[in-house]
């Protein structure tokens, strides 16, 4: 599939989309368990590459709906970015003791799944609850 091209009008967008959603993006880093700065920031940079392949998608969506698909990939990149530490350590060839015990303590399937359907559930409520908000109170909560 061919890349598009960036123009300076879209780069502005997406500058626009971030100034007025970074504390949501951000919001969403801490939530999945990001606490240090850099790990965060790297989440975030990494979601906005990503944003930039749909930027026509996001042209057609309101502010909610921005802030909304914006969270949505700082959430996938952080649970990709999971999915690879998680298979890497599964497929160590050179495994030392302390790989060991990390690898016996990961928690099962079924276990996973519930914290992430929990997870699903806080974010749909934390959602609904910035619905109800006015626009100048939602913007004081984010910024």
């Amino acid at each position: 599939m061919k890349k598009r091209t960036i123009t300076a009008a879209d780069m502005r967008f997406l500058s626009e989309l971030f100034e007025r959603h970074k504390g949501v993006m951000y919001k969403t880093a801490l939530d999945m368990g990001l606490r240090d700065e850099t790990e965060k920031s790297a989440a975030v940079h990494e979601a906005l590459v990503r944003l930039s392949d749909k930027l026509d998608v996001l042209r057609g969506l309101g502010d909610k709906g921005q802030a909304a698909y914006m969270a949505t990939v700082v959430r996938n990149v952080i649970l990709s970015a999971a999915d690879n530490r998680r298979i890497e350590r599964r497929y160590v060839i050179d495994t030392d003791v302390s790989e060991l015990v990390c690898l016996a303590s990961d928690r099962s399937p079924e276990d996973e799944y519930i914290e992430r359907e929990a997870h699903r559930r806080r974010l749909e409520s934390m959602w609904q609850a910035l619905d109800e908000l006015s626009e100048t109170d939602r913007r004081l909560l984010i910024e």
